[in-house]
């Protein structure tokens, strides 16, 4: 295997490579045997024993041979600080860090998008200060589910390249996948790992999440006896009658998070198809003849969102994957 010719190569044996991997010798003879990967926190460690970058030691443990790619784009620009209206400001002069390294495990820097998080519209999530790395989901994999932050394009054209720095004529804001029913936000179906502490019952439009941007629907109930299988001769379970409830009156949303609710950012809904496949109309002259009383549809990309439309997966220019956040000590600690 290759990692073996290279070790020989630099004078090292399967001892060194346990002992700067931190693991045992039977777990170095697997990793050259082909049944064991190397982890993630190994790769670093991995490239400096070897004499390689992490570009070339993730290309050669996908080819399964000794794969060097130049290191030429291993750091990526710091684009700006993105504020939660959706406008990218430049970064400020008591900004010290420009770059940052790319992520071990991002095999290009294609389709990457980095920026400093410019205030608190995310603070449950992303503080201001933290820098984060956005990635197109078309290049690096990432599933579309509830929980992810997506970058959406509110206003603008396709972008190729960096984030444009354009006075607000194009923007970008961070916004949390979620889903929810009449009684509040579905923590079920959320994924949000208990972020989210239960519905608010006595407003069942109310996300229980209080800083989750979702816009009143109203106080309108679901009849759960048109769910009532049980009273129609079946034997559908409680929580069989309680999941078809769900999902007969889920919606999806995409919303801001701060610690308390901010009313001038928008949260719009979700539909996680593209828009050609909808067959809705794609411009305001077109929705007002086609649907005039109608507030859910897709709109010019050049004409800015508002809160309450809906957002097609054509919108979401990224995914979050990493977040940086320096260590700040409590106050009173």
């Amino acid at each position: 295997m290759w990692i073996k010719a290279t070790l020989k190569a630099k004078g090292y044996k399967l001892k060194d490579m346990a002992e700067a991997l931190d693991i045992t010798a039977s777990r170095v003879t697997d990793v050259l045997r082909g049944v064991r990967e190397v982890q993630s926190d190994e790769l670093a460690p991995l490239a400096k024993l070897l004499g390689l970058n992490l570009k070339s030691i993730l290309a050669s443990l996908d080819a399964g041979a000794l794969t060097k790619i130049e290191d030429s784009d291993t750091r990526l620009k710091i684009q700006g600080r993105l504020m939660g209206d959706g406008t990218l400001l430049p970064l400020a002069a008591s900004d010290q860090l420009t770059h940052v390294a790319m992520p071990p495990d991002a095999k290009t820097s294609e389709g990457l998008y980095c920026f400093i998080m410019g205030d608190n519209s995310m603070a449950q999530e992303i503080k201001a200060g933290d820098i984060v790395i956005a990635a197109d989901p078309r290049i690096h994999f990432y599933p579309m589910v509830p929980g992810a932050l997506f970058l959406v394009r509110c206003k603008g054209a396709d972008i190729k390249g960096d984030l444009p720095q354009d006075g607000g004529r194009s923007k970008f804001a961070l916004r949390q996948f979620m889903t929810s029913t009449p009684s509040g936000i579905d923590h079920a179906a959320s994924g949000a790992g208990g972020s989210y502490q239960g519905a608010d019952h006595a407003n069942p439009a109310k996300p229980s999440h209080e800083g989750a941007q979702k816009p009143n629907q109203g106080t309108d109930q679901v009849d759960a006896d048109q769910y009532g299988a049980n009273q129609h001769g079946t034997n559908q379970s409680a929580e069989q009658t309680a999941q078809s409830q769900r999902a007969a009156t889920s919606e999806n949303w995409l919303v801001a998070l701060p610690n308390h609710p901010d009313p001038k950012l928008a949260s719009w809904r979700f539909d996680m198809l593209p828009a050609d496949l909808t067959g809705q109309a794609t411009t305001l002259d077109e929705q007002s003849k086609a649907a005039p009383n109608e507030s859910s549809f897709t709109i010019d990309m050049d004409r800015e969102i508002l809160a309450g439309e809906t957002v097609h997966t054509d919108r979401i220019l990224a995914a979050v994957l990493w977040v940086h956040r320096r260590y700040k000590p409590a106050e009173n600690a």
